[in-house]
């Protein structure tokens, strides 16, 4: 009802700007956001709400803080409603995704920190704080409550990879494949083992390296090549040799090939699945695997099968890059998903955080 309220009022306030501007579609999408996100917030707030008058010391800790409402079924299942649907929204978990794909007539600038870093990792996060510091892993299983997320995260998780595999738009693809993603992340904080834990964590950086090369070479094949959709890039590889390679890394990372940083996060997770002996889970990874191997693969097929226009001395000798201000920071990041993979605790110790926090969280 509050979802319905506030789309309604939105899409009356700005009917005028809808009708008679000429990005219509960008108000459209930022409309469907607001309804959305200012939906989710009002969720959060009346879970807050009603743990301060149930009196609860709200401090995030490891193992969950709500063990003392242990047995009343109808106050922690109302709780956890609202927790997380208020977190499913920015994680894009089915059927509240539609937002995200909509998001995608941003500028790919902004597109690509909407998936790889801000926006869509606050819903990961949120996950992973709701799952794992509020309710913990003990009350989680004695509700049962893991078996509602991991059934949506999987669905999820699926359909985004199947439904990318249908999207000319590049940008679209990408959008799925990044609602796909997300929701390795949920179900692996649903599975409760240690390993997967690990594979959660370390999922949100690999994917937010990985995904945002990807959105950073549709933004210079954009800006460049003027060229949006999947069908119109064959033999843009050879126009643009450093762009569609850079592609070609983090498309072979997405898939969970070795030796990139997602295949670390995807061998986690798998294990851990096996740990908790939840063997479909596992089949649904490696599925999700072989569809993202299938939407992203093709693009760098079409990309070097062929010159581009202009025959033989186009291919030997044609190369028209975007600017070095697009991409250098497009081959940074492809290269910092491999080595990433290679060392996935240099610089920044993500290994060891992960393996930190998932050993708190799971503790007996």
């Amino acid at each position: 009802m509050t979802f319905v309220l506030f789309y309604e009022l939105l899409t009356l306030a700005t009917y005028p700007l809808v009708t008679h501007h000429q990005d219509a579609p960008s108000i459209r999408a930022g409309r469907k956001y607001l309804a959305y996100t200012l939906s989710a917030g009002l969720a959060l707030i009346a879970a807050t709400a009603w743990l301060l008058a149930l009196d609860v010391d709200t401090t995030f800790a490891a193992g969950g803080f709500l063990g003392e409402l242990a047995g009343r079924g109808g106050v922690l299942w109302g709780l956890f409603a609202l927790l997380a649907a208020g977190v499913a929204v920015k994680a894009a978990v089915m059927p509240l995704h539609s937002w995200l794909p909509s998001a995608m007539v941003a500028p790919t600038p902004v597109s690509a920190l909407l998936h790889a870093v801000a926006v869509v990792k606050a819903g990961a996060f949120g996950f992973v704080r709701v799952m794992g510091f509020v309710f913990g892993p003990a009350l989680l299983a004695d509700m049962g409550a893991v078996h509602v997320v991991a059934a949506f995260a999987a669905v999820t998780l699926t359909l985004g990879s199947i439904l990318a595999l249908g999207m000319d738009p590049l940008k679209q693809r990408l959008a799925y494949s990044t609602v796909s993603h997300l929701s390795y992340i949920v179900l692996g904080t649903a599975i409760l083992a240690p390993a997967a834990w690990v594979g959660a964590l370390l999922h949100m950086a690999a994917h937010g390296v990985t995904k945002i090369t990807l959105f950073f070479c549709a933004g210079a094949i954009h800006a460049n090549a003027h060229k949006d959709r999947v069908s119109q890039l064959d033999g843009i590889g050879w126009r643009m040799p450093w762009t569609m390679a850079s592609f070609a890394v983090a498309s072979l990372g997405m898939a969970g090939l070795p030796p990139f940083m997602m295949f670390a996060s995807k061998w986690h997770l798998g294990t851990g699945a096996v740990d908790a002996g939840m063997v479909p889970i596992l089949a649904v990874y490696v599925l999700s695997g072989v569809l993202n191997a299938a939407y992203l693969f093709p693009i760098v097929f079409r990309a070097f099968r062929a010159p581009p226009a202009g025959g033989g001395a186009a291919r030997a000798g044609r190369v028209d890059e975007a600017s070095g201000l697009m991409v250098v920071p497009l081959t940074l990041t492809a290269g910092l998903a491999l080595v990433l993979g290679l060392a996935p605790d240099w610089a920044f110790g993500f290994l060891d955080l992960a393996r930190e926090v998932a050993s708190t969280v799971t503790a007996p």
